[in-house]
């Protein structure tokens, strides 16, 4: 099974270096990781294009990008670090700017991204948002500009917690599909370990059914502070959904 964490949870607390993170994720037992980007031009962004991941760490990785306007963005930084860190697909929040969604950015990001042979995904939003959630919505706007689709399964539950919204987003995007998204809830918070989560009966239910399916790739975003909180959160999931 393809799973590793998203990046972000390390650039939060500080570890910028491409060298200790990925010694981190090596050490968690990960063999994917998706790289978590807060701005276009940013801290992070300037650190990802000095230092590199190795090619040898993984065969698949994702590069979340930062939210998305109305304006078209300058993605100058952001191809510079997409060829120097060389990942598989790019995933942007799918979220209206004013009344509509920004389809001339996302097509203007396909195509500044296709050449550096890059997928751009779109991901489905959870419940503090007011777009980015009908299924209706997400399936037109994959077609419409050719996009992937990045199932977040957290989301999905706040959505639906008898997972049926997120069965029927998987029965509509299964052909487009990238990679999930997991974590799970507390009362503390709703990016917590999947382990240390209250709903990871549903959230494993529902990963069980897909991956009988097909073989796709998990992002962990539940928060983790040590190497030990990630190796925890791999070994549960490989325990429990036999992989």
């Amino acid at each position: 099974m393809k799973i590793g964490p998203s990046t972000g949870w390390l650039f939060a607390v500080g570890v910028f270096d491409t060298g200790q993170q990925e010694r981190f994720i090596k050490a968690s037992g990960a063999n994917i990781f998706e790289i978590c980007l807060d701005g276009w031009a940013d801290k992070r962004t300037t650190a990802l294009t000095r230092s590199k991941f190795g090619s040898e760490t993984v065969g698949f990785r994702s590069i979340h990008l930062p939210p998305i306007t109305d304006r078209v963005p300058d993605i100058s930084h952001i191809q510079h670090v997409i060829d120097h860190q060389k990942p598989n697909v790019a995933v942007a929040h799918l979220e209206k700017v004013g009344a509509d969604y920004p389809i001339a950015v996302y097509e203007m990001l396909q195509h500044g991204l296709r050449p550096l042979q890059v997928d751009l995904a779109i991901e489905n939003m959870d419940k503090s948002r007011d777009s980015g959630i009908r299924v209706e919505d997400i399936v037109q706007v994959a077609h419409s500009v050719d996009l992937k689709f990045v199932l977040d399964v957290q989301h999905a539950y706040e959505q639906d917690p008898s997972m049926k919204y997120a069965n029927d987003l998987y029965e509509g995007l299964e052909d487009r599909l990238s990679h999930l998204h997991v974590s799970g809830e507390s009362q503390e918070s709703n990016h917590c370990l999947l382990h240390r989560s209250s709903n990871s009966d549903a959230i494993l239910g529902f990963l069980e059914t897909v991956l009988a399916r097909k073989s796709v790739s998990l992002i962990l975003e539940g928060e983790y502070k040590t190497v030990d909180d990630l190796s925890a959160e791999i070994s549960f999931l490989r325990k429990n959904l036999n992989q």
